[in-house]
């Protein structure tokens, strides 16, 4: 049985997601509403509620660069670019005292939350 439309919503607006945090800290040349929306779609749903998986690990990253270029040897294609920063902690450790895998997994699907269809508008033709 299908969920019905009234009852199940798969895609939220991130425009519709509450401000989480200041960008100005944030480098880079995506647009500022680009660099907000990425940070609040990032707070909402990488790192979520203190009782989710990844909370202490998700307040931990801070982003420092947010780009978006359009690479014309790529038939003019956009590239987007995220950067993050965190402090490794030992309860993000595996037995062996490296960073888990599942802690890197965990960042490299959260991070890279750029909203790309999004900034299409914000660099121009």
């Amino acid at each position: 049985m299908q969920p019905s439309s009234s009852s199940h919503k798969a895609w939220v607006d991130p425009a519709s997601l509450p401000n989480h945090g200041d960008i100005s800290a944030i480098g880079g040349n995506a647009a500022d509403y680009i660099k907000q929306l990425n940070l609040n779609t990032y707070i909402s749903y990488g790192v979520g509620n203190e009782d989710t998986f990844g909370y202490k690990v998700g307040k931990s990253v801070k982003f420092v660069d947010i780009s978006v270029d359009r690479k014309e040897e790529k038939k003019g294609r956009l590239e987007a670019t995220t950067v993050a920063e965190l402090i490794v902690t030992k309860d993000m450790l595996n037995g062996a005292g490296m960073l888990h895998g599942g802690c890197v997994a965990y960042l490299i699907d959260n991070t890279g939350v750029l909203l790309l269809p999004l900034a299409t508008n914000s660099i121009g033709p």
